[in-house]
């Protein structure tokens, strides 16, 4: 797949915050593929401020909210008919309750709003192109807004864990998600976990889901863990409440093993976990690398001896963190939650019940050497099942060509 694809095909893709900011680094190589398939990708990101990453060459970041001001006279001249019905819609979803009714009318006041104004922005983009969020979120809703007034014939949306669940959010429910089910023509889920989740809870739309999944960059093999006395442990994670690194230690209390911990990332609850940290025994070392950027993360992974990744997290999607650690052959304990299962078998390392671990993985942790995880014949077949299932190369050419075949067959029909 060297160059650009002879079909003249556009796409656009609808972020978070990226190219900008430190966020969604796991998109920088989907657009890398993408970009060799289609002719141009835009890039439409939600927020914008400082300095953008670099993109390939046939990549324009279009900025859609520079002049945008709330306008609810619009709302109302030109898009009642689209407040009426998402309105109604969660209403017969139940979502419209005493206690949310003004949150949900302001919000969605305000989202169609910035529709109206998206719809200005996007105008002159090419209507053979293909529409594609990268999140299940507030774009998903602009563009179903849009799509319901027939502004835009369609868009594609990716989804992934926190914008999938609904039990991540606080009312255990996600605004408009009936009314955007209603409106995507297909929904790519990152997992077999995902996938399930919609059908079973919203079964009337299956034949819109697909799971495609993500991948990562082959860096090669990591220069191994040397047999030794003190286990060294990564993790990589924001610090914030669903993240639970405080089990972490936890865990790390029981252990009577010299363990050297290495964590990546920062968040609200930093300082409180350092704070935590100072309780460890001696034989327990924490360093905290705060947010530094993914290739520093990745060249440590590879040139370190690492022994051990962990990832404690109450609820996920399928963690690109542990697509990169397995890449480098290192062994995982992971809680069973969203697609985690997926990818860490008894092959890859060993997967613990979503409560109640503590105990049990701090026993995995002190008898470590005894699951044969971290030995040269193990840490190969690591590598080798991400090869098979999670390669950046193999899984984002599959993934843009299922879009170009997208594109084509709305050209025949």
């Amino acid at each position: 797949m060297e160059g650009v694809d002879e079909n003249n095909k556009q796409l656009v893709v609808f972020t978070a915050t990226y190219p900008y900011g430190n966020g969604e680094t796991f998109l920088e190589q989907e657009i890398e593929y993408l970009a060799k398939i289609f002719s141009k990708v835009i890039i439409v990101p939600w927020e914008y401020e400082g300095s953008a990453r670099i993109t390939p060459e046939n990549v324009e970041i279009l900025h859609v909210f520079n002049e945008y001001s709330y306008n609810r006279t619009i709302v109302f001249t030109s898009y009642l008919k689209q407040l009426c019905h998402i309105a109604w819609s969660e209403y017969k979803c139940g979502h419209i309750k005493r206690n949310n009714i003004r949150i949900l009318l302001s919000d969605l006041l305000r989202t169609i709003s910035k529709a109206a104004f998206v719809k200005k922005q996007i105008a002159n983009i090419n209507e053979d192109s293909i529409l594609y969020t990268y999140w299940f979120d507030e774009w998903a809703t602009v563009l179903s807004i849009l799509k319901h007034k027939n502004v835009v014939d369609t868009y594609i949306s990716r989804t992934h864990g926190f914008d999938l669940y609904e039990d991540r959010q606080k009312s255990n429910f996600r605004f408009y998600r009936n009314f955007q089910l209603e409106q995507v023509e297909k929904v790519i889920t990152i997992s077999n976990d995902g996938f399930e989740y919609l059908v079973n809870k919203y079964p009337q739309y299956t034949n819109k889901y697909i799971t495609h999944r993500l991948g990562t960059k082959d860096y090669g093999a990591s220069n191994g863990a040397d047999q030794k006395d003190i286990i060294q442990i990564v993790t990589c994670a924001r610090v914030v409440p669903v993240k639970r690194m405080h089990l972490l230690v936890e865990c790390l209390m029981l252990v009577e093993r010299k363990v050297n911990w290495i964590h990546f990332g920062d968040g609200p609850l930093l300082d409180d976990l350092k704070n935590q940290t100072k309780l460890l025994p001696k034989n327990i070392s924490a360093e905290f690398k705060g947010n530094i950027a993914n290739s520093e993360v990745l060249k440590y992974l590879k040139s370190e001896d690492v022994d051990l990744f962990v990832n404690v997290s109450e609820s996920e999607g399928l963690p690109v963190s542990i697509m990169e650690a397995i890449s480098f052959g290192i062994p995982v304990f992971a809680t069973n939650v969203g697609g985690v299962k997926e990818i860490v078998s008894t092959e890859v390392g060993v997967l613990f019940s979503k409560d109640g671990f503590v105990e049990e993985m701090a026993n995995k942790i002190e008898s470590y050497e005894k699951l044969g995880l971290n030995s040269k014949g193990s840490r190969e077949k690591i590598r080798e099942f991400w090869l098979n299932n999670y390669s950046a190369k193999h899984n984002y050419e599959k993934f843009g060509k299922f879009l170009l075949s997208y594109a084509n067959s709305r050209v025949m029909n």
